[in-house]
């Protein structure tokens, strides 16, 4: 096991190692959170008492509504995409490597955290084939909504820079094109409980948006199943395309409590399914959330693609 800073992440993007972006301003340097206090109190957005939240996108900035998601589940002789969540490149022998050895991206970077591809690998067809097509249906039938806001800080920092990207949910069912992606510019209705997370420490340039580690929300029906899974230390690297889509990828850790309870309320929510579940998950973590305590996460990627929109409601 070594320890390290987490690298600069592949394909140009910029790693999730990086200090924490700074503007000036007449002089004075301010940090992204005091940017973002400025902002919303200029543009009459009120933000809830962690000094953080919009009860709905208003920064200005472009809103995108993710129309693909789909775990990464191929790993061909330990590699697969995926981020370096945790700064620790394991090999699988120390105690801190929760018996998994990290895997190696398709450019060849190391430390790579991804336990759900190396599942899926051993699972039958019957059930990797199924999963895509069911988180696909979640989308498509309004289950699944999740919007990407890019928070630009107009007056303060402009790309190439430092900007604020925003989780939010929707709730209706989008209107769809023949290749089930969604019609650019249509307007959709937000949530009664919008907010899912922000990443205060991301950067922009003229086509690419990378950022994390940030706490994200995921929330919404799958199967028609009420869900909430915590993305933690979450990180993201989009490409922003000339056609107004956004494609990439998004790492997380997730807590080892929240796929328990997803994967009992799949089962029917029957006791004794729980506590076979509650037995086997764990087993999965390959991630602790303290640095010294349990493995208590596991380490996933998605692959995402969206399309601009506009939003109302809140």
């Amino acid at each position: 096991m070594t320890r390290r800073t987490p690298a600069p992440a592949e394909n140009g993007f910029a790693g999730s190692g990086n200090p924490g972006p700074r503007a000036i301003v007449s002089g004075r340097l301010f940090n992204p959170l005091t940017i973002l206090a400025m902002f919303l109190a200029l543009s009459g957005c009120q933000p809830d008492n962690t000094g953080l939240e919009c009860s709905a996108p208003c920064s200005g900035g472009p809103v995108y509504a993710l129309d693909q998601i789909r775990f990464v589940t191929d790993i061909v002789d330990g590699v697969a995409a995926g981020f370096d969540l945790d700064g620790v490149d394991s090999d699988g022998d120390g105690r801190q490597d929760c018996g998994t050895a990290d895997l190696r991206s398709p450019s060849g970077t190391t430390g790579i955290d991804n336990k759900v591809a190396e599942v899926f690998s051993e699972l039958p067809p019957v059930i990797t084939n199924a999963l895509p097509g069911a988180i696909q249906t979640s989308i498509s039938d309004g289950g699944l909504q999740i919007l990407v806001e890019v928070g630009h800080l107009q007056g303060f920092a402009a790309p190439p820079g430092p900007v604020d990207v925003l989780f939010w949910r929707a709730a209706m069912r989008p209107l769809q094109g023949s290749d089930g992606r969604y019609l650019p510019d249509q307007t959709l209705t937000l949530h009664a409980d919008p907010y899912l997370g922000i990443a205060v420490e991301s950067e922009l340039t003229a086509d690419r948006l990378t950022g994390g580690p940030a706490s994200i929300r995921i929330s919404g029906q799958f199967l028609g199943t009420q869900f909430d899974l915590n993305f933690a230390d979450a990180r993201f690297r989009l490409a922003l395309t000339r056609t107004g889509r956004i494609i990439g990828l998004l790492g997380a850790a997730i807590p080892v409590p929240d796929l328990i309870d997803l994967a009992s309320k799949l089962n029917g929510d029957e006791e004794d399914e729980r506590r076979l579940l509650t037995a086997v998950i764990p087993s999965f973590a390959d991630i602790r959330s303290d640095g010294d305590g349990d493995c208590d996460r596991v380490s996933a990627a998605l692959e995402v693609g969206g399309t601009r929109v506009f939003t109302a409601g809140r």
